[in-house]
């Protein structure tokens, strides 16, 4: 469990961060015998430091200030962010997100936690098992672009930033999948906490606000979007096993049936008409084709 009190001293007698930590004291230049016994003692005190070490880390996390955050208060600004999740008696848990909303920015991918929206896959399990958000803290930020054009590329070099302090800080729930070189090697699950984050979140893409089509036509709009709807079909069928086609055919065919028994003539009317209209544009694209050959 994290505790508030003495947290400060902990973290000044034991975290890496501190100037003064590994210094030499007098007590350390001693004879060559006692030089030899130290030597004996190597391997057991280092890993009694890199303990020491993690122990306090998670105090160190905890009391992070928000200095950054709370600079933009006047302004949204995106962030890479740490939660810590706790219940009694149990290990703590951590997180690592970013917030990129472009109106409210971190602020409102906090007020989602607040109300419960939008949890995780294992937040969400976390929640269930008892866990609850007892600290919100900022490791990244930077206020919200003010040129739209600059949006997508700051939510990129977010989920970057995430992607590297997600491993970095071993927060992952299956730390097998933690890559050597983004981490500090030699720690593995001494760390005094358990992980949530899922995969790479330089994997999820960046969404597309309304302003990324401005300048291009209603007609140039529907087809970028349509091409996205189909790229992402074919990637969900392709993965899709036959048990899951026949399903999801038989959820297709149940509802293509109720709608139809629930009608009304003018709704029949205007969907035949509908469909009459695609099969002639579609005559007349293949019409142009085969003239271009």
């Amino acid at each position: 469990m994290v505790t508030t009190r003495s947290r400060a001293a902990a973290i000044a007698a034991t975290t890496p961060f501190n100037n003064e930590y590994d210094q030499p004291t007098s007590s350390d230049e001693g004879s060559g015998d006692q030089e030899g016994d130290s030597k004996e003692e190597e391997g057991e005190d280092d890993e009694e430091d890199e303990q020491a070490i993690f122990e306090a880390t998670l105090e160190f996390e905890a009391t992070l200030i928000n200095e950054a955050y709370d600079a933009y208060n006047d302004q949204p600004a995106f962030s890479s962010y740490l939660l810590i999740l706790e219940e009694a008696d149990d290990t703590p848990l951590v997180y690592i997100g970013t917030g990129t909303d472009k109106t409210k920015g971190t602020h409102q991918r906090f007020a989602d936690y607040d109300n419960r929206k939008k949890l995780s896959q294992f937040t969400e399990i976390a929640y269930q098992e008892g866990y609850r958000i007892t600290h919100k803290k900022i490791l990244v930020s930077a206020p919200v672009p003010s040129d739209s054009l600059l949006v997508l590329s700051a939510r990129s070099l977010f989920l970057v930033l995430e992607t590297a302090l997600t491993y970095k800080l071993y927060a992952y729930q299956d730390r097998k999948t933690i890559h050597p070189a983004f981490t500090n090697g030699k720690w593995g699950d001494s760390v005094p906490y358990g992980g949530l984050c899922s995969h790479e979140a330089w994997n999820e893409g960046t969404r597309r606000p309304e302003w990324f089509y401005s300048g291009l036509s209603p007609g140039d709009v529907e087809k970028i979007r349509r091409q996205r709807r189909k790229a992402q079909q074919g990637k969900r069928l392709e993965n899709e096993s036959p048990e899951d086609r026949e399903a999801r055919l038989a959820k297709v065919r149940k509802w293509q049936r109720e709608r139809r028994e629930n009608e009304s003539p003018e709704d029949r009317e205007a969907r035949l008409a509908k469909g009459r209209k695609y099969k002639k544009e579609r005559a007349t694209k293949k019409a142009k084709k085969q003239r271009a050959k």
